[in-house]
C-alpha cells in the first residue's frame, strides 16, 4: 500500500513538473515572438524617422519635432536657440526615456534645456550646435 502511495506520488510530482516546464516553454515562445514584433517595430520606426531628439535620443517621425526657442540677435546668420526635448521627452517624459546632455552626458530635470547656436547658411540646411546644457553650462561660467 505504501508502495503504491509513492508511485502515485511520484507521478503527481513528475506531471507537475512536466507542467511548470510547459509553462516556462510556452511563456519562452510567447516573449520572443513579442521580442521580435518589438525589434521589428523599433527598425520601422528608425528607417521612417527623420531626425533624432538632442536630449533623449528618440527618433522622431515625419509629424514629430524637436521643440525649441530661437532667438532674436543682431546677426542673421548664428541666432542663439535653446532645446527643451520632444513629444517623448517634454513636457511629459516617457516610460524609459531618459532626458541625457550630449556635452557633459548627465541626467537633466524636466525644467532644464540644451542651449545652442542656429547658423542659418543661404541656400543651405541650417547647422545647430550644442553647446551645453542649463547646468553644464552654468559650471562653464561660473
Amino acid at each position: 500500500m505504501l508502495y503504491m502511495l509513492n508511485d502515485d506520488l511520484m507521478l503527481f510530482f513528475m506531471l507537475l513538473i512536466s507542467l511548470v516546464l510547459l509553462l516556462f516553454l510556452i511563456q519562452k515562445l510567447m516573449y520572443k515572438g513579442v521580442a521580435k514584433k518589438v525589434k521589428k517595430k523599433i527598425e520601422t520606426r528608425e528607417k521612417e524617422a527623420l531626425s533624432k531628439c538632442p536630449v533623449c535620443g528618440t527618433h522622431l517621425l515625419k509629424t514629430e519635432q524637436i521643440i525649441s526657442r530661437v532667438y532674436n540677435t543682431e546677426s542673421k546668420t548664428d541666432q542663439k536657440c535653446s532645446i527643451v526635448g520632444c513629444p517623448h521627452c517634454f513636457p511629459h517624459l516617457r516610460d524609459g526615456v531618459v532626458r541625457k546632455c550630449p556635452v557633459c552626458h548627465k541626467k537633466i530635470s524636466q525644467e532644464a534645456y540644451l542651449i545652442a547656436h542656429l547658423f542659418t547658411r543661404p541656400n543651405k540646411k541650417n547647422h545647430v550646435h550644442i553647446v551645453g546644457c542649463t547646468e553644464c553650462h552654468k559650471k562653464t561660467f561660473k
